[in-house]
């Protein structure tokens, strides 16, 4: 397993315990307890299914014989379920994508730099990963400092090239630095950034091994952020117990992005066209208990209450995401991380 797969492993456990902490023994324990229920149901009486399958079937024929009679019937009631934000993104997203032929998955158009620019995630099943371009033809995930992945790309006809650098953590650990890694890419009409390994065998470095889909949160309005955005009314909050956890988070209704580093240290950003810490508009330290949580920043300080909630996953999408709320008590930090918004974890750093 590679440092992208560990990454993405880590980043569905913290989301599906709300940031507790998973240890070996506990994903074997587990395992064991699924799999020892995994086994076939007892049989049941045929003779007593047949019986009732004849029944329902003497019903259904009485039934439709009195609808037919009468023409002045009421039609069925429709479907008065009100719709909901996964509603609306599996609305806005073509499904199934990864069952598409290759010229089906590759249908869109040829993509230009100013079409990459932004923060985009990956969609299920590689889900939990986040990528930043800009239109000057860098790169860098899950996040500006916590550089996983890392380097320059180059875009010749529908190729897309990454160029490795030396400061990603996973060329290094793969001695790929410096190496090229070429994909079929297309901007699909959802928006979406298809990618398809234009090499013979799998990728080394990569979210998917042959085929990855990307869809964009940010600038901008998009169906992913839509979906955050208006994810957030629904959700049932609880006190946090504990800091978030390393890695990136995203503030659908801001637009802003904050880093959570080692030992609570954070860096916040304006957008999402930041690929380089030096962009931070703010820096500070978290520190907190279960009742409250200290906020530093440039301006000063603040303390506040933590609250945390899970926005279910979107099955072939999304995963399902850790958001964080921070209600501050006083002024200080309005600008960045103190302000009174919701952050969803897109990425957790290993």
């Amino acid at each position: 397993m590679n440092p992208v797969e560990e990454q993405r492993v880590v980043s569905a456990l913290q989301a599906l315990t709300g940031g507790l902490v998973v240890t070996q023994e506990d994903t074997i324990k587990s395992y064991e307890q699924v799999t020892s229920r995994l086994q076939p149901p007892s049989p049941r009486r045929r003779i007593a299914a047949a019986a009732l399958v004849a029944a329902a079937a003497i019903v259904a024929v009485v039934v439709v014989r009195d609808v037919v009679a009468d023409d002045t019937a009421a039609p069925p009631p429709a479907d008065s379920r009100e719709s909901t934000p996964a509603d609306a993104l599996r609305a806005a997203l073509t499904p199934d994508v990864f069952s598409q032929s290759d010229d089906q998955f590759l249908r869109g158009t040829t993509p230009a730099n100013a079409d990459l620019e932004g923060l985009w995630m990956s969609r299920e099943p590689h889900g939990g990963f986040a990528l930043l371009m800009d239109a000057e033809g860098n790169y860098v995930g899950p996040s500006p400092s916590d550089r996983l992945l890392a380097g320059t790309y180059s875009l010749k006809g529908e190729t897309l090239t990454w160029h490795m650098a030396d400061d990603g953590g996973c060329a290094r650990h793969n001695s790929l630095v410096h190496h090229t890694s070429p994909w079929l890419a297309a901007i699909a009409e959802d928006g979406s950034l298809r990618l398809r390994y234009a090499n013979v065998g799998t990728s080394t470095c990569s979210v998917g091994d042959e085929h990855e889909v990307w869809d964009r949160l940010g600038p901008g309005a998009t169906p992913l952020g839509d979906f955050l955005r208006d994810s957030i009314p629904a959700l049932e909050w609880r006190q946090s117990t504990a800091l978030p956890p390393r890695g990136l988070m995203y503030s659908p209704e801001t637009g802003r992005m904050v880093e959570v580093l080692a030992r609570g240290r954070y860096r916040h950003y304006d957008s999402t066209l930041a690929l380089d810490p030096a962009e931070a508009t703010d820096v500070g330290r978290l520190d907190g208990s279960r009742d409250r949580v200290d906020v530093t920043c440039r301006g000063g300080g603040t303390s506040g209450t933590l609250e945390q909630a899970v926005i279910p996953a979107v099955a072939d999408i999304t995963p399902p995401l850790t958001a964080y709320r921070f209600t501050p008590e006083g002024g200080g930090c309005a600008d960045g991380i103190g302000a009174a918004t919701v952050w969803v974890v897109l990425a957790t750093y290993i």
